[in-house]
């Protein structure tokens, strides 16, 4: 583990590729504990998609789990991740049963074999709903969509999921054709990782091949104007966001940690007033792991239908955040957060198995990226402060609302 903690590269903003490539395989054995996953990693993610098919990574996606999912179906869980240049699907099973998470792994591999008509149609509907709830559902992704548009061009300028329309128009013969295009997988054995399950994994041939790089997404030039407040069937309040693009050479580390920061501040200042959960409106959302190319703030007014306060509050914070440097306590609790989240810190002996898929998704996200642990054990505050002060320039910013549908047609 000292091995892997010293080694590890992992991506906290749109980084670049590693100076080594990783192996095809890696191993990340962990004592005492009754599972292993093993998971996959394709070199293709939503921003990978052609304009017109936007969200077809995530049919992708979903037709090889649920294939897999038909040819071995005994196993204790499985899922797919997609992020902007990436997707990771997994399997976990008991640490006795090594031989269903290669046969799992096998299944997910074989795109050779004809699409099956029914299960594509499955898959499609619903990546499509998928792509649908998060577009025109859940406020919190709606607002983030909203700010792709505004503030992106290119692959990342797209609602968080994909287009429902496009995925819907994907048919069997299509889906075929982007599983046999050619892309480069990766494979990671978490767990108890014993010689029938390492060394088996490492015998399975995965494809090299690496596609062409898609068009990076890029800042509109002229800043955008400020949104109208739209009725929202499910807003029970004014929601509203304050989001800002996060440019490919902000300083990954640094920004990262600001960005914990601001989650500490953001928690302690604004108590959540509503159903913020069930909106899926976070205070603070972004990614690093994933690519998230766009910061957002999010903040649930007072009843009724004006978001002119929630914004003030997300313009104090924001402020705040310009101002006022990270203190050393506040840093720490940074990188400890993020070590934890992005697999850093070993996992100890006995760990619950049901903990292992998150880390070898975080892990196998992690190789894409180029900030390691001495970057993080390096920004100082003042460091983590001109970081998000480039990017949270308030003359920037989009700035988008959702309110009570009901009390905005009766006004």
């Amino acid at each position: 583990m000292a091995t892997l903690r010293s080694g590890l590269l992992f991506a906290l903003c749109c980084g670049g590729l590693p100076a080594q490539a990783p192996p095809a395989w890696r191993s990340v054995p962990v004592a005492a504990v009754d599972a292993v996953v093993f998971a996959l990693r394709w070199a293709h993610g939503f921003d990978g998609d052609a304009p017109d098919e936007s969200g077809a990574a995530a049919a992708v996606a979903e037709y090889r789990l649920a294939r897999a999912r038909r040819a071995v179906p005994d196993v204790l869980a499985s899922g797919a991740t997609v992020a902007a240049d990436a997707t990771v699907v997994h399997v976990l099973v008991p640490a006795t049963a090594a031989d269903r998470g290669l046969a799992f792994c096998r299944a997910l591999l074989d795109d050779a074999q004809p699409v099956d008509a029914d299960l594509a149609a499955v898959a499609i509907a619903r990546t499509a709903l998928a792509a649908d709830d998060a577009d025109g559902v859940y406020p919190g992704p709606v607002l983030a969509g909203s700010a792709r548009r505004a503030l992106l061009t290119g692959g990342g300028a797209r609602g968080v999921a994909g287009s429902a329309a496009a995925i819907q128009a994907l048919t069997p013969a299509r889906l075929q054709q982007l599983l046999a295009a050619p892309v480069a997988v990766h494979g990671i054995v978490l767990g108890a990782c014993g010689a029938d399950g390492c060394g088996a994994a490492a015998a399975l041939p995965l494809p090299t091949v690496v596609p062409g790089a898609a068009p990076p997404s890029a800042v509109r030039s002229a800043p955008p104007a400020a949104a109208a407040a739209q009725p929202h069937r499910l807003a029970d309040g004014p929601i509203v966001a304050l989001a800002f693009a996060v440019p490919g050479g902000t300083a990954p580390a640094a920004f990262a940690l600001a960005v914990e920061v601001a989650r500490q501040r953001a928690a302690r200042a604004l108590p959540l007033q509503g159903r913020e959960g069930i909106a899926r409106a976070p205070l603070v959302t972004w990614s690093g792991l994933h690519g998230d190319p766009v910061l957002v703030f999010c903040r649930r007014g007072p009843n009724g239908t004006e978001p002119a306060a929630a914004f003030a509050e997300l313009d104090a914070l924001v402020a705040d955040l310009r101002a006022r440097p990270p203190t050393a306590a506040e840093l720490d609790t940074a990188r400890r957060s993020l070590r934890a989240e992005l697999g850093l810190s070993p996992l100890p002996p006995g760990t619950d198995g049901a903990a292992l898929p998150g880390r070898a998704v975080a892990l196998l996200l992690a190789e894409l990226r180029s900030v390691d642990e001495a970057a993080l054990d390096a920004v100082t505050p003042a460091a983590a402060q001109a970081a998000l002060a480039a990017v949270v320039e308030p003359r920037r910013a989009f700035r988008g609302a959702l309110v009570p549908a009901r009390s905005a047609a009766s006004r």
